[in-house]
């Protein structure tokens, strides 16, 4: 069961409310009592001794990263039932959003926001990253017009979102992945701003 407004975790966060829901736990926005601020917190749901070892190395590695166009990781822990990341939270909508809301969007605004997620995703991929869960819900946009990307996989315990119709034929195949999986991801999502329509499954 997902935890519900109003809960404290980690005797800090205080849920706010579900962001999103996937095989491998879900996304909340929370506030944080401590540094008063508000945080998005990644739950993943496997309290195997293994997994917690893999996620505490990953979440490091994540939290290294620094580009000011990606939230910053600034917590991780371990409870009895799975593992929690914490990024800060960016005020904005994401694109799959302004999607559902218009219908297909004019290529004058998708393009410039394509070009401007290129940028983190390339801060990723020099720093030997990748983020595998490229989709229009996980550009995010702000009312200053900057683009972020959220949301990032993690692929050091081998998840891999491959959401149908924007992951990568290798991602959906659980081969070996690089970054031309992002690549795919991103052209998939330019497909369906442009179309209103989701990519099809390459694999089908």
């Amino acid at each position: 069961m997902p935890l519900l407004p109003g809960e404290r975790l980690h005797n800090r966060y205080h849920i706010v409310g579900l962001l999103a829901r996937g095989a491998y736990g879900a996304v909340y926005r929370a506030w944080d009592a401590t540094d008063r601020s508000d945080v998005v917190i990644k739950e993943y749901l496997d309290p195997s001794i293994e997994i917690q070892k893999r996620f505490r190395a990953e979440a490091r590695r994540l939290a290294a990263l620094s580009h000011p166009r990606i939230p910053r990781v600034i917590d991780h822990f371990a409870l009895e039932n799975g593992q929690y990341l914490v990024s800060e939270y960016v005020d904005g909508v994401d694109l799959q959003s302004l999607l559902d809301q218009y219908g297909p969007l004019p290529s004058d605004l998708i393009v410039p926001w394509l070009q401007a997620a290129t940028v983190p995703l390339a801060y990723l991929h020099g720093q030997k990253r990748l983020h595998l869960n490229i989709k229009p819900a996980n550009i995010l946009l702000t009312p200053e017009g900057d683009i972020y990307l959220v949301d990032t996989g993690l692929p050091g315990l081998g998840v891999r979102p491959n959401a149908t119709g924007y992951g990568s034929p290798e991602q959906q195949a659980q081969l070996d992945v690089g970054p031309t999986a992002d690549v795919y991801s991103l052209g998939a999502t330019l497909y369906a701003l442009l179309t209103g329509v989701v990519p099809p499954n390459p694999l089908s």
